[in-house]
């Protein structure tokens, strides 16, 4: 006859399944691609055509995906300056997918001669999904709303993705060197290291909404607390690599 901790673990571990095939069905809902209102193609490196692309996509108020070709996308000046600081490019407003060709080869980043400004910022009505490309060398310094990499107030996706080398230094509101987030945002089989803050989540902070974070790695990231995550969200949900920020998050109690 099996014993009743048997029968206990048994029903532990199909309760653990159960949920992590519930988390893994609403990670696949959020990653789902929208119908796509249109496609735009930019050539290798071409930094004009990726901002005339994001500054459509908001106007055409549909979901539309940027195919970028293998390339360095070279940012040199801030394209918006919202109230949330610069921002390398216009703000997300709508629904909008930039698609690289790999990691290794599809990477927009600042220009390290260039002024100090975040890579990307979501709009409360915006849901980005970055795929298949890196993010790097975002920087914001002085009182802001911290995240160099992106500033996330609707939804932003990082999917088979990289986000690096980023910083907040100074007086900065937010932290989250990589990313700050205050709504929801879906970290699925990507990277974010190496980067910094002078506040809380060298890699993550999330400070309002939903943190979903599966398969990835964050590491080397540093920051006052929670070097590589700080959770000051509703709710965090992390799942896949033992190494996902486990011996380097924070996560509060809530008020």
């Amino acid at each position: 006859m099996p014993s009743q901790d048997g029968g206990a673990r048994r029903s532990w571990e199909r309760g653990r399944t159960l949920s992590a095939l519930a988390v893994g069905l609403a990670v696949a809902l959020v990653l789902a691609r929208p119908c796509t209102a249109a496609v735009i193609e930019c050539a290798s490196e071409d930094v004009a055509c990726l901002i005339a692309a994001v500054n459509t996509a908001n106007a055409s108020g549909g979901a539309n995906t940027i195919q970028l070709q293998p390339g360095t996308y070279s940012l040199k000046a801030p394209a918006d300056n919202g109230m949330d600081g610069p921002n390398g490019l216009p703000s997300i407003t709508s629904v909008l997918t930039i698609i690289g060709a790999g990691v290794g080869t599809t990477i927009i980043e600042r220009d390290a001669t260039a002024p100090d400004f975040r890579l990307l910022h979501v709009a409360a009505t915006g849901r980005l999904k970055l795929e298949r490309l890196t993010a790097r060398g975002g920087r914001i310094t002085g009182m802001s709303r911290g995240g160099a990499g992106v500033l996330n107030r609707g939804t932003a996706i990082l999917s088979q993705g990289a986000l690096t080398d980023c910083m907040t230094k100074g007086i900065d509101a937010g932290g989250g060197g990589g990313i700050v987030s205050f709504g929801r945002l879906v970290i699925a089989g990507s990277t974010v290291s190496r980067n910094s803050a002078s506040a809380a989540g060298g890699g993550i902070s999330t400070l309002g909404g939903l943190l979903t974070v599966v398969d990835s790695t964050i590491s080397g990231n540093t920051g006052d607390i929670g070097g590589g995550l700080f959770n000051g969200g509703q709710m965090a949900t992390i799942i896949g690599r033992p190494q996902t920020a486990a011996a380097a998050a924070s996560f509060p109690h809530p008020s």
